[in-house]
């Protein structure tokens, strides 16, 4: 049983807009934030809320657990890493432990008729990275995934995994960064595009100028083109 900073909040949904519901998208914040507040930061950004006619937008927040690089202290985050860096050893077994919630709200819209393939799971930051992971290791019948300004580590599971799927399916893929970005280099964002791409991942890969460690209007709006192109009405 998860102890009290574990348990699951609820997930903020925004509604489609039109009467049918026939596809979903999952979002996943970046650490120290919530579902909530990314939701209000999308919504501000693009000036009115992230809505579709037919899609179902979905936020959920990550456990509040300890950091190791934020000294240990608990915070908001999918999983906790050694370091801020790709060249150090990922901690795969915390990016499990917080998976199965991720699955569940993927198993949900399928049992409310919304077929696999026409859900999206993406994210902002270790968001972004997470998405990949449950995507690409644990759920290869998504429609598609996007991941902003993150990166995976070099030794990433997701390597391995994709690697060795015997599906010919890979899931297309969205990467965004920007190139300003002085927390997350925009270089480790491109270079997991690259080993994607060299798995056989559709990926397509979008550098934004003078953007630093955040989201950005013209990032979004490259974000919800895409997601209609995969998520047609």
């Amino acid at each position: 049983m998860l102890n009290a900073s574990h348990q699951t909040q609820p997930v903020v949904v925004t509604t489609p807009q039109g009467k049918a519901h026939t596809a979903t998208v999952i979002f996943l914040h970046g650490i120290f934030q919530s579902g909530e507040k990314i939701r209000q930061t999308v919504g501000a950004l693009l000036g009115d809320e992230l809505r579709f006619e037919h899609i179902k937008v979905m936020y959920p927040t990550a456990p509040v657990q300890p950091y190791t690089p934020n000294k240990g202290k608990a915070c908001t985050l999918w999983y906790d890493r050694y370091d801020r860096r790709p060249g150090v050893p990922e901690m795969t077994d915390s990016v499990n432990e917080v998976v199965p919630r991720l699955t569940a709200i993927i198993d949900d819209e399928i049992k409310n008729g919304v077929p696999p393939h026409r859900i999206l799971i993406g994210g902002f930051s270790q968001g972004g990275a997470m998405a990949v992971h449950v995507a690409y290791r644990f759920r290869h019948d998504v429609g598609g995934v996007f991941a902003m300004s993150t990166f995976l580590n070099d030794d990433s599971a997701v390597y391995t995994y994709v690697a060795e799927a015997s599906n010919d399916y890979k899931a297309p893929l969205l990467v965004c960064h920007g190139i300003s970005d002085k927390l997350i280099a925009c270089e480790w964002g491109r270079a997991m595009h690259k080993r994607l791409i060299e798995l056989g991942v559709p990926s397509e890969f979008c550098e934004f100028r003078d953007v630093g460690h955040e989201m950005n209007r013209d990032e979004l709006l490259q974000v919800v083109e895409w997601i209609n192109k995969i998520l047609p009405q």
